[in-house]
């Protein structure tokens, strides 16, 4: 396990991070939901936000925090 892996699961241990992480979560489902009816060059933009979110949620393996808080 690398030091960064290593980081993660303790963050993934800690309430704060595990509320950052869902409220990272909620607002790209809310993203998600603001593509319904979004002109073109809206949703250009909200696509880049969703994308962004889900790498935040990747990259602090929000699966894995899901399982652990459910």
């Amino acid at each position: 396990m690398t030091q960064d892996e290593k980081d993660l699961d303790h963050l993934g241990h800690i309430e704060a991070f595990q509320r950052f992480m869902s409220q990272v979560h909620v607002s790209r489902e809310t993203a998600i939901g603001d593509l319904r009816g979004a002109s073109t060059d809206q949703v250009q933009q909200i696509a880049g936000r969703v994308q962004a979110y889900d790498d935040i949620l990747r990259y602090g393996d929000w699966e894995n925090i899901r399982r652990r808080i459910k």
